[in-house]
Order: structure tokens, then sequence, then C-alpha cells
């Protein structure tokens, strides 16, 4: 009968599979925040189409302030530090599309890298006749 020898703690496997998992977390805690952020963008810009989707369509001006207010939001709640977010509220005869465009940075830790990151996120509701 052959006999095999007790394999080490620590061999080639177990060396990739750690250094899968660092890259993992590093994936994770460098990228996530920017993700996370974005839905909240996307609870702001779902608050802003629900505004919208009724008969009353609002007037160029007001809808000018309602953008300006969405943009203010996603820079103060969502912690968005883009200054150039752009807001844009379309709303049609069947539905309201509420759509965001900005850009986020993500400094790498071990490289002097910076990665930029564009987010449009966007939300369409169908609107509500007759209420």
């Amino acid at each position: 009968m052959a006999r095999y020898k007790q394999p080490s703690k620590i061999n080639a496997v177990s060396v990739f599979l750690l250094l899968l998992a660092a890259a993992i977390a590093y994936l994770l805690i460098q990228y996530g925040p920017p993700y996370w952020r974005t839905y909240k963008v996307k609870e702001i810009l779902d608050q802003m189409a629900t505004r919208c989707r009724g008969n009353r369509v609002p007037k160029d001006d007001a809808l000018d302030k309602m953008e300006q207010e969405a943009e203010q939001r996603i820079l103060d709640e969502a912690g968005i530090k883009d200054n150039n977010v752009r807001v844009v509220i379309n709303i049609g005869a069947q539905e309201v599309t509420v759509t965001a465009n900005y850009t986020e940075e993500v400094k790498h830790w071990l490289v002097k890298k910076v990665s930029t990151l564009h987010f449009k996120p966007e939300i369409k509701r169908t609107r509500v006749k007759g209420f």
C-alpha cells in the first residue's frame, strides 16, 4: 500500500486563495462606496419622478427648480462630491424620466492613480391619469 505524505499547511492553493480574498476586499473597499451612493441617488430621483406623475405638469421654471433641488439633495444627502452633477426631468405623455449625470473619483492606495467613474442613473415612472 502506498503512503502519502501529509500536505503542508501553507501551499500554492492557500496562497492563491489568500491573495484572491485580499483582492476582493480591496475592490469592495475602493469601489463599493461609489456604487452604494448611486443607490441613494436613485432614491432621490425616484422621489422626484413620483412628484411629476400626476395630470398637472410643472411649468418650465418650476421644473428647473425641481431639477436644482434634486441636484442639491444629491450633493447633500447622497454625498456626491461632483459639483457638476446634472439632473434632467423629462415629462412625456405616458411616462416621467428623471436622469442624473455625475462622476466620482476613486483614489487607489497602493498606486498613485485615480480612477474616474461616470454614473448616469435613470428612473422611469408611468404617468398616472385622473387623480
